[in-house]
């Protein structure tokens, strides 16, 4: 999976599905937005849940190569700060570019 998005894209789009991340659960992959990147679809689609509610949005991105993975939800995604060896890396002013990392 390879995309580059405008931060503010990504941004507004994890706002949006963080309402649906349980701070706390018992099944930790809940805890989580589900990342798909798909050329096809022109974009990312982000979704999130409960198990109650759902809520799926789709924001547009440059998509290289399609792929899905779950990244942390902890309800706060414009606090969000780059792990130790960060996958997203800036492109440009503006812009974000992810490439996860094979391990």
């Amino acid at each position: 999976m390879k995309f580059t998005i405008l931060r503010e894209q990504l941004q507004e789009g994890l706002a949006a599905v963080a309402a649906a991340i349980p701070a706390r659960t018992t099944l930790p992959v809940l805890a989580n937005v589900l990342v798909e990147a798909s050329k096809q679809a022109g974009g990312l689609r982000l979704s999130g849940t409960d198990l109650d509610i759902a809520v799926s949005t789709t924001v547009p991105a440059e998509v290289d190569a399609d792929g899905a993975v779950t990244l942390p939800g902890d309800n706060k995604p414009a606090e969000a700060k780059p792990a130790e060896a960060p996958p997203a890396k800036p492109a440009d002013s503006g812009t974000i570019e992810f490439t996860p990392s094979k391990k």
